[in-house]
Order: structure tokens, then sequence, then C-alpha cells
């Protein structure tokens, strides 16, 4: 009796800690967790395998279509994602809820920016090939947000390119429905989108996805989630 007693203890146990590394005890930073993508709904990829540094969860979903290539993360099930599930809602509620902000123009493209929260009350679009400059002005914790009441859509083969100490980790892009980047894009910074979130071929993201609904993959897609503390 005193046996069992101590095995179910220590599995308990294991099962806890095994949870908590998916979760915020995790060591990246406060949005992506140790995530690289998340969806709600579905995860899907069209195509050759994308890189991801980090985890994958579909939650409380449970569809993944087609091949992953991790590093440092696992492809999670449900039950291991839903701690980044609800904490995807939570963040997102809190983002929209923000009413202190610069009024941001729909098309960045060749725009710089110093840091601040950026808000459009319609969508964000990247068209041309100028990228779009986030300053630090020489503050490595300076944050960017940007948000758009609808979408963020890039043309492909735009950028958005960091400077004067600005750091992917202190960039996000929160938007009410969708994100869908073009093929080659470059962008530096998380994506926090309350649909989804659809990647063109070899797009490259530095930062995680999270999507409310689900996240598609076109060919040879790169995450960089480069928060995980080794």
């Amino acid at each position: 009796m005193q046996l069992a007693l101590i095995a179910t203890v220590v599995a308990l146990t294991v099962a806890v800690a095994s949870a908590n590394n998916y979760g915020q005890q995790g060591t990246g930073d406060e949005l992506c967790w140790t995530f690289g993508a998340h969806a709600r709904t579905a995860m899907t990829v069209a195509g050759v395998a994308p890189y991801i540094n980090g985890h994958i969860g579909v939650s409380p979903g449970t569809s993944y279509s087609g091949a992953f290539s991790l590093l440092d993360g696992d492809k999670l099930s449900a039950a291991q994602a839903s701690p980044m599930a609800a904490h995807v809602v939570t963040m997102h509620a809190e983002a929209m809820a923000v009413d202190v902000f610069e009024p941001l123009e729909v098309e960045i493209g060749g725009k710089t920016f110093l840091p601040g929260f950026y808000a459009s009350t319609s969508a964000i679009n990247l068209a041309g090939l100028i990228p779009v400059t986030l300053d630090a002005d020489g503050d490595a914790d300076a944050t960017f947000t940007f948000r758009a009441e609808t979408t963020f859509i890039t043309a492909a083969l735009t950028s958005v390119v960091l400077t004067n100490g600005a750091q992917a980790k202190n960039v996000r892009w929160v938007l009410g429905t969708g994100a869908t980047f073009g093929a080659g894009s470059d962008i530096q910074g998380s994506i926090l989108a309350g649909t989804t979130c659809v990647f063109g071929a070899s797009a490259v993201l530095h930062g995680c996805a999270l999507a409310g609904t689900g996240v598609t993959f076109g060919s040879g897609v790169t995450i960089v989630n480069n928060f995980i503390a080794k």
C-alpha cells in the first residue's frame, strides 16, 4: 500500500513538472512562452515542412496536418497546449482593449517608427519593397506594438528591420482578425491574431505565431523564436 502511494505521488509530480515545461514556467518570454506557434483549432502545412524554433500546439482543437521540423520544441497534444490556449485568449483581449495609442495609417511601407503603441482603426498593410524600420533609439528594452482592428497583410519579399538596439522579442503585431504574409516576407516580432495566421512560401518570422483559430504554413516557412533560453 505504501509503495503504491509513493508511486502515485511520483507519477503526479512528474506529470505536473512535464506540464509546467509547456507553460509560463518555461524559459520563454511573456507572450510566446516557449512556443513557436499555437492555434486554437488547426495547424496546417502545405508543402515543405516549416522550420520552427519552439513548441507547436493546437488546443482546444486537435488538428495537425503535414510535417513539421522542430528545434528546441515538441508537437504538443491539446492537453499539453491548453495553458497556452487560455493565455492567447487573455493576451489578445488585453491588447485589443488598450485605449491609449498613436494613430497608425494603413500602409506602413517605408516608414520608421520609434517605440510605442500604434493602432489602426482598420488594417495594416505592407505593400512596398522599402522595409519598415523600428528604431529603439539606443534602448534595448524599448517595446513596439502595432494593432489593427482587422488584418495585417504583407506583399511578397517585404520586410521589417530593427535598428539602434531594437529587439524582435519586444515587437508585437496584434490583429482583430488575421495576418497574411506574402512569400519571402521577413517579419520581426510576434503575431497575436484573433483568427488566422497564413504564411506564404519561404516567409520568415522572428518571434511566435499565436492564432485564435488556425495557422497555415506555405512551403519552407521559418519561425525563429530566439527568446527561449538555452
